[in-house]
């Protein structure tokens, strides 16, 4: 019997139900897996046998348009494949040191390169080595009308003005010549930078003012720009209607200060010029004193309270804008005017005052300006030229993107290197300019001053006969007695010197002058 249980059949039941009381026990907590597990062996399954696929994130056109193309392109090499990867996982730096190591095996592999070398540098912000690679490539077949370059101009054209603007593109004589000969292909990259270029192009500008967005920051240039030209053609009406249609709504909700000082300014010239002094007067003083142009409008405000004779607005406007807080400030023109209205109210003192605070002031103007259109680099000027600031935008940029591209593509570094002695070179060439015209202003203002030194010498001369025909010919000899030989007025270019007795007969003639017995 005891035999009987050691039976192998016997074994095998206890086996059983030993196993059932325990799956019975541990059913309440285990699940059948757990259950499984700790009665398995065998093969074990861990994380590393499941190989994850790298996440591609196409996030935009582009790079969905360079994935179908690399894969219908079926490149096999494996070093390729690599750096595409980096691409689509926008590990772009990495992308653009081996993307410089692919060799190409046919054609259509060297387009999607090249397409994948602009993508590269635009988002790894290298402007002007981005710009000097597209205009390149669109150069070389009809790129901006193909896939790769339809799905790149949907990256880029998103607000690409303010990024040129931004960026300080330059554009050297190269790139010029490419631009010109993509002018007619549509693209909304190419319509920025092609009206970029035509910001001084006059009357040309009007065609790509229609090709730019309403508030679109190059078309505000181009707007100016034709305004001016037409008023230097005389064409008023034609620059008004510019002004009214173009110019007016993007100001509508402008709260810059100097912007709106820019049209306030445009205004009163223009009107100025068609004669509608009033308008004018109203446009200049409407300029903020927090603006920069707050001074030059008040000056060339001037010159309307003159022709209408009004003597007292002017003499108050003087006192203030001769105040010495504005002494470093050019504006010659300030004395030409306070040497006119005095001379016209017979005030031969203040005139000679006049004249010695024109020679002192502009002394030191004369000699700075020289020294700079002189110089191999001369300095900037505080102005509001929107050129001259691109320029030394674009030269600093330049700079820092040389330095950072130059361990990456040893060949763009080159040609950038090219580009930025060009930009110096147009850089001190714009800025000389600015400091010609600084001349030019102030050899004008002194041609006038010494028409009014004529005027004011002829004008004493008369009036000292007059004089001598008084009964009370003591009073002169007196004032002509007090000579102080220090006070005198020399101009640098003709050397004539006025003597001082001549401006202390003021107040003797004061009643004359003004009586019209002159």
């Amino acid at each position: 019997m005891k035999s009987s249980l050691l039976s192998p059949f016997f074994l095998s039941v206890s086996f059983l139900l030993v196993l059932d009381h325990a799956y019975a026990e541990n059913t309440k907590n285990n699940s059948g897996a757990d259950l499984l597990l700790k009665n398995g062996g065998g093969t074990q399954i861990t994380s590393k046998m499941i190989v994850q696929q790298k996440t591609l994130n196409l996030d935009n056109a582009f790079l969905v348009q360079i994935y179908g193309s690399f894969r219908s392109l079926n490149i096999t090499d494996a070093g390729a494949r690599d750096v595409y990867n980096l691409v689509f996982q926008h590990d772009y730096k990495e992308a653009l040191t081996g993307l410089n190591r692919i060799n190409v095996k046919s054609e259509a592999e060297d387009k999607l390169k090249r397409a994948t070398k602009l993508y590269l540098l635009y988002q790894l912000d290298y402007p002007q080595a981005f710009v000097t690679s597209w205009l390149e490539e669109a150069n070389r077949y009809s790129f901006l009308n193909s896939e790769l370059g339809v799905a790149l101009d949907q990256i880029i054209s998103n607000n690409a003005s303010r990024w040129i603007l931004d960026n300080g593109i330059y554009l050297s004589q190269i790139d010029i010549s490419r631009l010109e000969k993509i002018a007619k292909q549509q693209s909304v990259f190419n319509n920025s930078l092609q009206a970029y270029h035509n910001m001084r192009a006059g009357e040309n500008a009007l065609e790509w003012i229609g090709k730019l967005k309403a508030n679109d920051p190059i078309r505000y240039e181009l707007i100016h720009t034709l305004v001016l030209t037409y008023a230097r053609q005389g064409k008023l009406a034609q620059a008004g209607k510019i002004v009214k249609e173009a110019l007016e709504p993007i100001l509508q909700n402008e709260t810059d200060i100097e912007k709106l000082s820019s049209y306030y300014m445009l205004l009163a010239r223009l009107l100025y010029q068609a004669k509608a002094y009033p308008a004018a007067k109203q446009y200049y003083m409407a300029i903020p004193d927090e603006s920069k142009q707050f001074l030059q409008a008040r000056t060339e405000a001037l010159w309307i309270s003159m022709r209408g004779n009004d003597f007292s607005t002017i003499l108050g406007e003087l006192k203030s804008l001769e105040l010495d807080v504005f002494a470093d400030h050019f504006l010659p023109e300030i004395y030409l005017v306070n040497a006119m209205a005095n001379l016209q109210q017979c005030q031969f003192l203040e005139v000679h005052h006049a004249f010695n605070k024109f020679v002192r002031q502009n002394k030191k103007f004369a000699a700075e300006i020289d020294r700079n259109i002189k110089a191999e680099r001369p300095a900037v000027l505080d102005s509001k030229n929107l050129f001259v600031d691109m320029l030394v935008k674009g030269n600093i940029k330049l700079d820092q993107e040389i330095s950072r591209l130059t361990d990456l593509d040893a060949g763009l570094t080159e040609q950038l290197t090219a580009k930025n002695q060009q930009l110096a070179l147009s850089l001190s060439e714009e800025l000389r300019q600015e400091w010609v015209n600084r001349q030019k202003i102030l050899e004008a203002t002194l041609r006038r001053m010494r028409f009014v030194k004529v005027e004011f010498l002829s004008t004493m001369r008369r009036l000292r006969g007059k004089l001598a025909q008084l009964k009370d010919r003591d009073a002169v000899k007196t004032i002509n007695a007090a000579t102080r030989k220090n006070d005198q007025v020399e101009f640098r270019f003709d050397n004539v010197l006025f003597a001082d007795e001549l401006f202390h007969l003021s107040s003797e003639v004061k009643n004359l002058c003004l009586a019209g017995k002159k």
